[in-house]
Order: C-alpha cells, then sequence, then structure tokens
C-alpha cells in the first residue's frame, strides 16, 4: 500500500485539502490502495474560516521512497509562511522529501515547497494571484502563471482550491486506472475534468461577473449548446427581449459582444475535442458548430486562442 502524507499547516483553505482527500477516499472504495495520512507539526490544524481539524498525526522521521507527499497550502500573499507550524513544515519538507518521492502541490502549498528548495529548475504553478511571489521565492523555477497544474517529473503543482481536485483525478488515473478516476469523478458529482493544459481562468468562467439573470440564462444556453448556431431571435424570444435590447444589454454587462462570446466558448469547446478525442478536424469543427474545417481554423486563428500549429491536420 502507498502512503500519501497530506502536510497540513495552519490557515489553509478547507476545500484546498478537502477535495483531494475525499478523491483518494473515493479512490479507495475502487481499486487504488493508498494510506491517507494528514500530517502536521501540531495534533489541531485552525483553518482560514475559524474551523479547526484534529486527529493531525506528527511530522514522521521517515518516508518510505515510494510515498507521496501532498502540501496543501496556506490562504494569503505567503505571509502565513513565518507562522512557527508553517516553518517547522517547511524544514521538515527540507530534510526528509527526497528524489524518491512524489511531490504534490496545492495552491499556495508551492510557497512552502519553493522555500524548502524542492522546485529548484522545476516547472511549476500556484494559484495565479501568487504566481509572482513564487517567482521570488525560487528563481531557478519556470513559473507557469495560467495553468491548472503542472508535472515536473515527479513533482506536481496545482493552482489550488477546484484545481487541486482537477490534480488529484488526474493523478489517480495516471497512478491507477483511468476507469478509476472516471467512478471518482461521477461519485464527485464534478461536471467536468480539466487538464493541465486549461488555462486558470477558463472561458467557460469568464464573463461571467454580474448579476444580470437573463443574460445568464443566455450563457448557460451557449455553454450547453456550442455546437448551435446562434439564432438570435430565439434566444432573445426565451429571456423575452429583443434581439437589439439582448445585444445591447450582453455587451453592456459582460464587456463582450454576445458574438464574441458564443466564438470564444466554442473554439474552447473544439480544442478540448481536438486534444481529447480521436475525431478528425472535420468532425470536430462539425460538433463546434463550424462548416467546414477551414472556418474553424479561420475563427481559431482571428482570437488567437493557440497557434494554428496546435491543430492536427
Amino acid at each position: 500500500m502507498r502512503k500519501c502524507y497530506l502536510l497540513m499547516m495552519p490557515h489553509m483553505v478547507l476545500l484546498d485539502f478537502a477535495g483531494p482527500w475525499q478523491a483518494l477516499h473515493y479512490a479507495n472504495r475502487q481499486s487504488a490502495r493508498i494510506e491517507i495520512i494528514p500530517v502536521g507539526s501540531d495534533p489541531s490544524v485552525e483553518l482560514f474560516d475559524g474551523l479547526s481539524l484534529n486527529g493531525v498525526q506528527t511530522l514522521p522521521l521517515e518516508i518510505p521512497d515510494n510515498a507521496i507527499v501532498m502540501v496543501i497550502g496556506t490562504h494569503g500573499d505567503g505571509e502565513q509562511l513565518k507562522h512557527p507550524a508553517c516553518r517547522a513544515s517547511i524544514e521538515w519538507l527540507q530534510t526528509h522529501v527526497r528524489a524518491s518521492h512524489t511531490l504534490v502541490t496545492v495552491c499556495a502549498g508551492a510557497l512552502a515547497a519553493a522555500e524548502a528548495g524542492l522546485l529548484k529548475n522545476k516547472r511549476c504553478t500556484t494559484h495565479h494571484s501568487l504566481c509572482e511571489h513564487l517567482a521570488l521565492i525560487e528563481p531557478t523555477a519556470q513559473v507557469c502563471d495560467d495553468r491548472i497544474f503542472v508535472q515536473d517529473g515527479h513533482c506536481y503543482t496545482s493552482a489550488g482550491i477546484t484545481a487541486g481536485l482537477d490534480l488529484a483525478l488526474h493523478l489517480i488515473g495516471e497512478w491507477w486506472d483511468y476507469t478509476v478516476a472516471l467512478h471518482v469523478a461521477r461519485e464527485m458529482v464534478v461536471y467536468l475534468r480539466r487538464s493541465g493544459d486549461d488555462p486558470q481562468l477558463s472561458p467557460w468562467l469568464c464573463w461571467r461577473n454580474h448579476l444580470q439573470p437573463k443574460i445568464h440564462r443566455v450563457q448557460d444556453h451557449i455553454c450547453q449548446h456550442p455546437e448551435q448556431r446562434m439564432n438570435l431571435a430565439h434566444i432573445a424570444q426565451s429571456v423575452h427581449m429583443s434581439v437589439r435590447h439582448l445585444t445591447r444589454v450582453f455587451k453592456e454587462v459582460t464587456s463582450i459582444s454576445l458574438h464574441d462570446y458564443q466564438q470564444h466558448i466554442r473554439l474552447n469547446h473544439a480544442r478540448r475535442l481536438l486534444a481529447e478525442t480521436p475525431h478528425s478536424i472535420e468532425r470536430v469543427a462539425e460538433l463546434s458548430g463550424y462548416g467546414s474545417a477551414r472556418s474553424l481554423r479561420r475563427a481559431w486563428s482571428s482570437v488567437h486562442i493557440e497557434s494554428m500549429k496546435s491543430l492536427r491536420n
């Protein structure tokens, strides 16, 4: 049985810990064999939101060669790393984590790993608000500031919060079986698993920071049916607005035109199909609402989402 040590430090975000922890427990219900061990410098850890978790085991003096060390980050801009319990945890990482171990960090856990010298010359990431700080701590690291998670050898770093769950599902599939990861995702009712190549600020989440319910309904419809050509009259009627009023309000509250919004969603859908399915580019164009591969390439180029080299011939 493989051991996984979840390093817990004060002021961590509950979901940074709970997402991966729950995913690993569900994996054990399938066919994975992993011993999940919460560890820390204190038997009780106070979370960022005022709650506390008990039953934390003492930092082990020895770690088996094939063990996983998952570092759960603290909330904030890195100042929490000066806390005595955090310093003790960083010293433990520095002393005990070796090349024979697998290092996983969630959110600001990358800052603690960097402080311990474990990210030297590594490709890595963290929450987008902390990437500059991570680069200051470890100047030799190649910090990827727009990735859900990054793998460099036996080192895995994630952007945190829900990205920690994305990484956990990826690791379950990689270490055991992707059918196990699929079962876990279904059990946890995860709508869409993201890959490490996905940007932290996904088009599916952008332009949604407004309080206009009718516009949210329009966006929901576009996201749920990316393959459909947009019928403005039908969409406007469904939210009891005129076409002119809908297009004006949409641009007003989202800062993007309705046409451009659908373009981003359809192209993101096409990128997923290209990356995750064996479909030809012609079939992908059809499933994304484009009439031909030529139209898809033209649209792709016009918004500069990715280089044309990434499209399969």
